[in-house]
């Protein structure tokens, strides 16, 4: 019987466990699937970052890369904007830190937005991590742009073009701005605002400064556009005589290390006219020189080390010698300090191209719970007293704890009702009983979890014993043996079925209670700060208030539950309890007749 009585305990157990990991992962799934970084905006989308097979198939995952948004009437709501953008905002997927980020170009007439964000990683093929949002929709945000965090430390010069007037403006924290510059500004590019030379005098020159040092490689990247075949036209010229350009259709490099005659070695690849290309050059000092048109290496050949030890100005769109200047449009120049991965040149390509396989931006997401709704709620545990939270996690684990009781008080009334009938059916049909009262493992295992099935058990060992020892029994005697051991077991029955129910008459009484006693204390404290400061108003008041009567709410939140749950299990309780208490008449008669019939 004690090995039976163990088995049934670990299966009640292990179905009390199984409940409550079932409510605990609905409890959490429902608190936290749907976390908002900040309540006061009220709108968000998911922008998915496709680094996959069906976006961007990269070989690699890239860290902090700058990705580009373009935002559009097909893709987010203006209305829902402020008028310059102001409340835009980029947060991690998991909804916990704030991303850089800068809007190159906002224009809320033809509803055109450029924005730049530093996303934290591009995961090979994890479309489940591979996402960011973007919130917006609050009328009191202010301006929240960065546009030097917005890339690492080896961005050492960015240049969007999007000045209407003036010199071109380096985006990074390095401030590399030109020192010279004829040109023209304002006009269409690929991503917005573009650059157009003229190729006759117009060239940006980017003065040498101690930011510009190239020891560990270098990058070139740049959105090109000709119209007409180039003569030996300079795209970029420097560090250290190192230079790219165009000849004819074709794109050359030219390494001059001892600033001799050039000696430019030149692809096989033509230039589409009309047609913007997205053009990369990366040096590793030592190593080689590479050359990318549109994300495919076109060029490879040995550099030496030294061609990085000379200073001097970099030059976009001319030689440096009033001489290769070039004919077309420029877009997006990016000057890095080490040389690019091909995945992140990929990346670039995709995501700054016309197609922008690198990004999809979801359905418009609102604040739920009618949004004044969950922000009330937030406001009020924001200003939660630490008595308070005191409170209400005790009413906590006296909730967590209840739900442990009545899971497995449910569980155990209906394995023993269902058992219980079992055994009474058997039991009425009179083939369980025996002249010995012997009781095979087959049955105890078969009504397991009967209560009934261990009175009739229990009973059977009383009256063995006296079928054992006939000549020292006194059938008087026996017979009120036999009804105080069934009474005995019959108490036991009903002490386990009764087992940790007063937690649930504790949390039923005291739950408001404790509740009521943070609602008090919690006003006392919130009157005794508005008498401290010296001032009465119903903003200053309301929130310490609301927060205080939190604790009545959480109080009632425990004991409701456990009121209802109180009652159904002393119900069921009760009718398996009546059913013990029938079979122990029933059983004692039995034995009455059968000893008058011996």
């Amino acid at each position: 019987m004690k090995l039976n009585i163990k088995i049934n305990f670990f299966t009640q157990k292990q179905a009390c466990l199984f409940l409550l990991t079932c409510f605990l992962a609905f409890f959490f799934k429902t608190s936290f699937a749907d976390a908002w970084w900040n309540e006061d905006w009220q709108f968000r989308r998911k922008i998915v970052l496709n680094a996959g097979i069906s976006g961007v198939d990269l070989k690699e995952n890239i860290n902090e890369f700058p990705v580009l948004i373009r935002l559009h009437s097909g893709n987010v709501a203006f209305s829902n904007l402020k008028e310059s953008g102001e409340d835009i905002r980029f947060v991690s997927g998991d909804d916990t830190a704030a991303l850089k980020f800068h809007i190159e170009k906002f224009d809320s007439v033809d509803e055109l937005a450029i924005c730049w964000v530093k996303a934290p990683s591009l995961y090979l093929g994890r479309a489940d991590t591979n996402f960011i949002w973007m919130y917006y929709g609050n009328s009191e945000a202010i301006k929240g742009d960065d546009p030097a965090g917005t890339y690492d430390g080896s961005y050492l010069a960015v240049y969007h073009f999007n000045q209407t007037e003036g010199f071109p403006a380096d985006a990074t924290g390095y401030a590399n701005n030109p020192s010279d510059f004829s040109g023209g500004l304002g006009l269409p590019g690929i991503i917005g605002d573009g650059l157009s030379l003229s190729g006759s005098g117009d060239k940006i020159v980017i003065p040498q400064s101690g930011s510009l040092n190239f020891a560990g490689g270098f990058t070139f990247s740049g959105w090109i556009k000709i119209s007409v075949p180039q003569e030996n036209a300079f795209i970029f010229y420097g560090p250290g005589d190192l230079a790219a350009g165009i000849k004819g259709t074709k794109i050359f490099v030219n390494i001059n290390k001892n600033s001799s005659e050039p000696a430019p070695l030149e692809s096989s690849t033509d230039l589409a006219f009309d047609t913007w290309h997205l053009v990369t050059v990366t040096a590793a000092p030592g190593k080689e020189l590479k050359a990318y048109l549109d994300g495919t290496e076109i060029l490879n050949t040995s550099i030496p080390d030294e061609i990085f030890q000379s200073k001097g100005n970099i030059i976009i769109g001319s030689s440096g010698q009033e001489s290769g200047f070039f004919l077309g449009e420029l877009d997006e120049i990016i000057i890095l300090n080490r040389p690019e991965t091909p995945s992140a040149i990929t990346a670039a390509l995709e995501n700054q191209g016309h197609n922008n396989l690198l990004t999809s931006i979801g359905g418009e997401e609102v604040l739920e719970m009618s949004g004044v709704a969950l922000l009330m709620i937030r406001t009020i545990l924001k200003n939660l007293t630490i008595d308070g939270m005191l409170i209400i996690g005790i009413l906590l684990v006296i909730l967590f704890v209840c739900l442990i009781v009545f899971f497995s008080k449910t569980y155990t009334c209906y394995v023993t009702a269902r058992d219980n009938a079992a055994f009474l059916k058997f039991f009425k049909t009179g083939s369980i009983h025996n002249p010995d009262y012997n009781i095979s493992d087959s049955l105890s295992d078969k009504f397991l979890n009967s209560s009934i099935f261990r009175i009739y058990s229990h009973g059977c060992d009383v009256l063995k014993k006296a079928v054992e020892n006939p000549e020292t029994s006194d059938p008087a005697l026996e017979t009120e043996r036999f009804k105080t051991s069934l009474e005995k077991v019959l108490i036991r029955e009903n002490q386990n079925l009764n087992a940790w129910m007063v937690l649930l008459t504790m949390a039923i009484t005291g739950g408001p209670f404790l509740g009521l006693l943070g609602t008090v204390w919690g006003v006392m404290n919130t009157f005794a700060a508005m008498a401290e400061a010296g001032e009465a108003n119903i903003m200053a008041i309301a929130p310490g208030v609301a927060s205080a009567l939190s604790t009545t709410v959480f109080g009632l939140i425990t004991a409701i539950p456990a009121l209802f749950g109180y009652n159904y299990l002393v119900t069921r309780i009760r009718s398996i309890t009546a059913e013990m208490n029938i079979f122990v008449d029933e059983f004692g008669l039995r034995r009455v007749k059968h000893e008058k019939n011996d």
